[in-house]
């Protein structure tokens, strides 16, 4: 039997995910994350999973969420949050929601507050998920990803809410922050095409 370093396939991985091979970067990124529980391999695991719709998600969720404690832990539900959103199963996120909320890190208390408007923009319900979005620019000024991810997503709710013109004023607010792209999509669909 050969023998496969754990911290060599971690590294390993990072290759290949250059390479764009998804499949062998989770394959090297899950045998290092269930033989090392470094929380750092396990929450690359995760993301890069979650970011690729991989059902395997839930599985490794469970398998090795337990290893986790602290932020560590708190990261991982946020994800687990956004995998459920993803699959639609809107009925355990609450709780979930509120425990990031809850948190003593800022950080992950904001990644609680935009999933909130998250879970509410997913479900339908444009008009609750609004006030809860900007909560994020208003509550945590100093974490500009998050931020401009809710910003985003509030833009979008606006326009499904058929509020076209305060979608146009919300662009017009953070333009500065957006890339040239995104600003070019937003204004497409504010302007109908």
């Amino acid at each position: 039997m050969v023998y496969k370093d754990p911290d060599l396939q971690y590294e390993w991985a990072e290759v290949t995910l250059e390479m764009g091979n998804i499949n062998t970067t989770i394959y090297k990124l899950q045998y290092a994350a269930e033989n090392r529980k470094k929380p750092e391999y396990i929450l690359q695991l995760l993301e890069l999973e979650l970011d690729n719709e991989r059902a395997e998600f839930a599985i490794d969720y469970e398998k090795l969420q337990g290893e986790l404690s602290g932020n560590d832990l708190e990261k991982a539900i946020a994800l687990k949050v956004k995998w459920l959103l993803l699959k639609k199963d809107f009925e355990p996120t609450a709780n979930l929601i509120t425990r990031l909320q809850d948190s003593e890190n800022r950080e992950i208390q904001a990644k609680g507050q935009f999933l909130k408007g998250l879970s509410l923009f997913e479900q339908g319900n444009y008009d609750a998920a609004i006030p809860e979005l900007l909560r994020v620019r208003h509550l945590f000024p100093y974490l500009p990803e998050i931020r401009q991810e809710a910003e985003i997503t509030a833009f979008y709710a606006y326009l499904k809410a058929g509020k076209k013109k305060e979608a146009e004023n919300l662009l017009d607010n953070i333009k500065t922050e957006l890339d040239i792209d995104e600003i070019a999509a937003m204004e497409k669909l504010l302007s109908g095409e």
